[in-house]
């Protein structure tokens, strides 16, 4: 069914490639290009190091957030999944904007003022939507915020729910589970007791870096 196309990214569990759904056909019928997360579920022995599988209640806690948010509200559509006894695969939108940073340095002119609304609306708007199905990203920066397409008025996505978790409506306690990256990591993260907020503080760094142009 799909066509295997370009690598788009690696990592070490894993690689994102493009893909063509043979069974889809968008206006001018040519195969609907999506994005395939390809994820080993052993050690992976690199550069003489031994490194530790990824967790599989991590890899199905991502698929488990995806489908609660539906794809919707400039949330990342997860279209199907596959898996094996050594991989999975995680079939989703296709992003060929690129990231926040490549996409405005890809924009012919410099943002204005009404461009960072836009992109600052799209992406608290995502976050609203995590919130009211108890979701927090947990990793909120740059590079997990993607763009469909490089026209000046594309949508974005937020991306990579790996961090993230999904609370019960009755939970009440905070969290104390450490995550984010350098640079975006609220204080309540950093003294492991946060709620949802430490995502909005993450976001205003993320809009900083993207009026700026440096975190």
């Amino acid at each position: 069914r799909y066509l295997e196309d370009e690598v788009l990214g690696q990592g070490e569990f894993g690689v994102v490639k493009l893909v063509h759904d043979m069974l889809k056909r968008d206006d001018a019928s040519s195969a609907v290009p999506l994005a395939c997360k390809v994820l080993r579920k052993g050690a992976v022995f690199k550069d003489n190091t031994l490194y530790s599988p990824v967790k599989p209640e991590i890899l199905r806690g991502e698929i488990e957030i995806l489908r609660a948010l539906a794809g919707v509200r400039y949330c990342l559509k997860l279209e199907s999944v596959y898996e094996t006894p050594k991989v999975l695969y995680m079939v989703t939108e296709f992003c060929g904007g690129g990231e926040m940073m490549e996409y405005v340095g890809n924009q012919k002119e410099d943002l204005r003022t009404e461009d960072v609304s836009r992109i600052a609306f799209q992406l608290l708007s995502a976050l609203d939507h995590c919130t009211k199905h108890n979701v927090i990203h947990r990793d909120i920066k740059p590079e997990n915020v993607m763009f469909q397409d490089t026209a000046p008025q594309a949508d974005l996505r937020l991306i990579d729910f790996g961090s993230g978790t999904m609370d019960s409506p009755e939970r009440v306690e905070r969290h104390t589970t450490f995550a984010g990256s350098a640079f975006y990591i609220s204080p309540e993260m950093f003294q492991r007791t946060y709620t949802a907020k430490t995502d909005v503080w993450s976001a205003g760094a993320t809009f900083y870096v993207l009026v700026a142009g440096y975190p």
